[in-house]
């Protein structure tokens, strides 16, 4: 469970360049292994969704969620992984 924290890292953007992806990528797994003691990769489902809505911008967020990145909603028992919904960034 994640711990009610301020948040650390910046909104990730559909904008942005591969080494501020990278850097994004590399703060968010800090933050969630620092609040939770597991990396991204250990998230289930609904934290993967719940993570990425704290985490990108709220345009980037709904491209995901439209192109079903982030599975077709909390309840469908889809198998959204941290790592499949990067490689859609």
């Amino acid at each position: 469970m994640i711990k009610s924290v301020r948040i650390m890292v910046a909104p990730l953007e559909a904008s942005a360049k591969y080494g501020d992806y990278k850097m994004w990528e590399a703060a968010v797994g800090d933050w969630v292994f620092t609040n939770t003691n597991l990396t991204p990769a250990e998230l289930g489902p609904y934290s993967v969704r719940s993570v990425a809505r704290i985490t990108l911008k709220p345009e980037l967020y709904t491209s995901l969620d439209n192109s079903g990145a982030m599975g077709l909603g909390s309840r469908s028992g889809a198998q959204v992984s941290w790592k499949g919904m990067l490689e859609h960034i």
